[in-house]
């Protein structure tokens, strides 16, 4: 969570108003909050406010918020992704100063967006992959890679999975095929279940039987008869000590007996593709590349759409482009007269 004590009154009602009206989920707030002391900094640094007084928000003009902007392409060599989500956290603002009546006019009413380049996403072959996934590392860093991978999800998707929320398919013979992981939450607040590989599958459930295992109980004077699936999770111990029912329900728990943070999971992915000696990866990337693959091989549009969580069509459609690439390369590369 953000540190937002330095900021003006009006601008932590608006972080309250994120959380408790439109039910934003912390990382949007945080994110809203980084943008906003950007903001003021160079506001300061202008001399447009001062940090001392109570600010008069009708004082702020166009023009300031214009060289912003300016400021963030021109000094701070910022993307055109990143301004363009700085001017929605100008805009939303604003908006909210609006109607709560602290300003007559809106003055970023009139800021436009930049064109947005749309570049490839990078991703990593498939042999890549299998290098990094094949790599010998301990076995949480291992589900870490192969679900990550196997269902495209996004770093906070992952830390926030539960064991509840993991379901495991079989054939008639009792044979694992595979498996499905509900996705709570995910971008935009949506509830989506993604699947799991064979392999992922196996993967996990040998880190379950590890994690939960009747042995690591009694060690610890638990005993596991009839102890219902929850209590059993609720005792669940990392270093010897009980961690919190929140917490044992987590996928991922660090030896702290915190869920696994978003630093250690990309720390995870960069570290073993450089053991891997592989192309530098993150667990971003790997969601690129389990995409590009899937629709390499032909997987429906709409149905990768589902399994990413794309809100818009349109967003997914660069996979396509992805596609098209691949399939001049290989053209090229595999006509046997040229």
């Amino acid at each position: 969570m953000v540190n937002i004590t330095n900021l003006p009154t009006e601008v932590k009602n608006f972080m309250s108003f994120l959380k408790y009206e439109k039910n934003s989920r912390q990382n949007t707030i945080d994110s809203y909050s980084i943008d906003l002391q950007l903001l003021f900094k160079y506001f300061q640094r202008e001399g447009i406010i001062n940090g001392e007084e109570r600010i008069n928000w009708d004082n702020i003009k166009t023009s300031h918020l214009r060289g912003f902007l300016t400021y963030l392409g021109e000094e701070r060599k910022a993307k055109s992704s990143s301004i363009h989500r700085r001017i929605c956290t100008t805009k939303a603002f604003f908006k909210f100063l609006k109607n709560e009546e602290e300003i007559e006019n809106d003055p970023a009413l009139k800021l436009i967006y930049p064109k947005r380049k749309k570049s490839l996403p990078k991703f990593l072959t498939v042999e890549e992959v299998k290098k990094l996934l094949d790599y010998e590392k301990p076995l949480m860093h291992q589900v870490i890679l192969e679900v990550l991978y196997a269902t495209g999800c996004r770093c906070n998707e992952l830390k926030e999975m539960n064991l509840e929320d993991l379901k495991f398919y079989k054939d008639d013979n009792g044979e694992k095929t595979g498996g499905q992981i509900m996705i709570r939450e995910g971008k935009g607040g949506k509830d989506r279940p993604v699947m799991l590989t064979k392999r992922a599958a196996i993967v996990l459930e040998l880190y379950l039987d590890r994690e939960l295992s009747p042995k690591e109980l009694i060690k610890n004077k638990i005993k596991p008869a009839n102890r219902s699936r929850k209590e059993t999770l609720n005792k669940r111990i990392i270093n010897g000590q009980f961690i919190s029912e929140d917490t044992s329900m987590a996928l991922l728990v660090s030896n702290r007996g915190r869920r696994v943070g978003k630093r250690t999971l990309q720390h995870v992915v960069n570290h073993y593709s450089e053991k891997a000696e592989i192309r530098s990866c993150s667990p971003h990337k790997l969601r690129h590349s389990m995409a590009s693959h899937l629709t390499m091989g032909g997987l429906n549009i709409r149905v990768l759409q589902t399994l990413l969580g794309h809100a818009s069509l349109d967003t997914t459609q660069i996979y396509a482009s992805v596609t098209l690439d691949h399939i001049k390369n290989e053209y090229t590369n595999k006509f046997p007269i040229q």
